[in-house]
């Protein structure tokens, strides 16, 4: 197969509205008791336990699919299982999209998904924002699943800035971040394909998912937490899990959150205790100047929750001088909003987030819930803030989680991980690859873009003529991977940070914010919506996969695909 017909066919993929590729990420956090946000004293970090059972409507899986909350899947005692082809590690939102769209790209290909909870609860968690770009992967996976999803959300009509008091900075028509329309300083545009942003509730997002994987067949082990990872000589990768069992697997992928087990096993392989700034030769690429990658507390706490309440039609981003803090508040549905208040907590910067417990979210209870966020509401009244529009969200909350964001430092230089005979066969996605901040609403989306291009990848790489797996040219697929997306979430990880930076500054600094609303203004009136949002969501990530397989045509000369790999 020659690699023109390779780039047709491609191509014919990057424009076929069948299903093709999704993915997310899974957020991550560190858990704070309740606090007064003017308060400067120590927090005690606590870590409140999940109980996670099987909802009364889980999907039926495979046969070889576990949903069952009594089975503790122990397999001490049966027959070794056969290797995976390739084991998922993490059946988070990231996870279970990447298990569909490898269904889709690798149909003759057997994917085995582990999670570490027992099985999936609705009504936890709180809300996330979905963007044209993370639209599109979801669009190219499936268009029927994009349509559930989007039934199970609820888009955003406006996008507004906003003061404590309710009233206006600026407004922009959220359908622009969709509408393909490119500004004169973009290098390109997307098709205008008009994807709505939206909110939805996390646990019903991956509801959907959970369904759509079981429909597929794809087999899913809960409580199957990875305690190990192993490189054994025979070139295959072996998974360790805590109830002792034990997987081989062909191909890796980590998937699993911010807080990764996989990533944060092979970094400490490759970093020796006795000298944690020394890294192993054949992995010095994985670190900024040897150093480890660790997670630290970025300094900022959130408390996001939702409630029942008639949704306005947009997101707004409120920021009180007074309370010294902002927020951003959506809808997720016609009767359901959810909100974000965002703190700084200085006193909380010596603490790693890895002391935090091994729940993904600090779920807080019904009771815990309605008596932080009804303190927090009486605090915000006497600062001033709008009862209709901030206030009552916070009286009528029924779920509440309380966060603290980490971030990865210094960031990694490699995305995946050799096995013993130094082949690529480890490969982190989403999170657990580069852990986000929600400021711009980009953290789930740049996971899906992940899950997206490397299934094209692998599609084009890893399948023989016969259609079968081999991954005697993983190593180009993962060259192609890292060498377009590991760049484009370093720059959207920046403008997040900047941007979280930028509205706490608005709220520290009345002087600032006065010349700062009156740049958001300059912003709407001459962009439709302030620049740092288009890099984001206009994005097309199968217009990156374009390039670059059309830069390697045109170097090689029209050669084979598979001399191409192996040369």
């Amino acid at each position: 197969m020659y690699l023109d017909h390779k780039i047709e066919s491609f191509h014919q993929v990057l424009t076929s509205t069948e299903p093709e590729v999704l993915a997310c990420t899974n957020q991550t956090y560190l858990h704070y008791t309740p606090f007064d946000p003017r308060d400067s004293r120590e927090h005690k970090t606590v870590s409140p336990k999940i109980n996670v059972s099987i909802a009364n409507n889980t999907p039926t899986c495979s046969k070889r699919c576990d949903t069952s909350p009594d089975n503790n899947n122990d397999n001490q005692s049966m027959p070794a299982e056969e290797p995976a082809q390739i084991l998922i590690a993490g059946g988070g939102i990231v996870g279970l999209l990447l298990a569909l769209a490898l269904k889709k790209n690798l149909p003759s290909v057997a994917i085995d998904v582990y999670e570490q909870t027992h099985g999936f609860d609705p009504d936890v968690g709180a809300g996330m924002g979905l963007y044209a770009n993370g639209l599109r992967v979801v669009r190219d996976i499936d268009p029927d699943l994009l349509k559930e999803i989007q039934d199970a959300g609820y888009p955003y009509l406006y996008r507004r800035w906003e003061r404590h008091d309710g009233t206006a900075v600026a407004e922009a028509d959220e359908g622009v971040l969709g509408s393909g329309a490119a500004t004169a300083d973009e290098e390109e545009k997307n098709d205008g394909d008009g994807l709505q942003t939206m909110g939805i509730r996390r646990w019903k997002l991956q509801q959907v998912l959970h369904t759509a994987v079981a429909k597929a067949g794809i087999p899913i082990h809960f409580s199957k937490k990875v305690e190990g990872v192993e490189t054994p000589q025979d070139g295959m990768t072996e998974v360790v899990f805590a109830d002792g069992s034990r997987r081989k697997t062909q191909l890796l992928v980590g998937a699993d959150g911010g807080r990764s087990a996989v990533r944060s096993i092979l970094l400490e392989q490759m970093y020796p205790k006795s000298d944690p700034d020394a890294a192993t030769a054949s992995n010095v690429r994985s670190s900024s100047k040897n150093k480890k990658p660790t997670l630290s507390y970025t300094g900022v706490t959130c408390i996001m929750g939702a409630a029942p309440r008639n949704s306005h039609r947009g997101i707004s981003f409120p920021v009180s001088n007074t309370t010294r803090c902002h927020g951003a508040f959506y809808p997720t549905g016609a009767n359901e909003e959810c909100f974000q208040f965002h703190f700084p907590v200085g006193a909380q910067q010596d603490i790693s987030c890895s002391d935090a417990d091994d729940s993904c979210w600090g779920n807080l209870s019904q009771q815990m819930s309605r008596q932080e966020c009804g303190r927090l509401a009486e605090i915000l009244e006497k600062d001033g803030w709008d009862e209709d529009k901030y206030l009552a969200p916070l009286r009528q909350v029924t779920r509440a989680v309380r966060v603290g964001f980490c971030k990865l430092s210094p960031a990694l230089k490699a995305w995946s991980f050799p096995n013993a005979k130094g082949q690529p066969r480890t490969i982190l996605v989403g999170d657990a690859a580069h852990p986000p901040v929600p400021y711009i609403g980009q953290g789930a989306q740049q996971g899906m873009e992940d899950v997206g291009t490397l299934a094209l990848l692998l599609k084009t790489f890893c399948l023989d003529d016969q259609g079968q797996f081999d991954l005697s040219n993983l190593h180009r697929a993962v060259h192609v991977y890292e060498k377009i997306r590991m760049p484009r979430v370093a720059s959207i990880l920046s403008n997040a940070h900047e941007m979280g930076r930028f509205q706490q500054k608005r709220a520290e600094n009345p002087a600032y914010n006065i010349i700062k609303e009156e740049m958001i203004q300059r912003d709407v009136f001459f962009h439709e919506t302030m620049p740092v949002m288009f890099e984001g969501a206009r994005h097309d990530y199968r217009n990156d996969l374009k390039r670059e397989l059309e830069h390697i045509a045109k170097e090689r000369g029209g050669l084979p695909l598979r001399t191409i790999a192996e040369t």
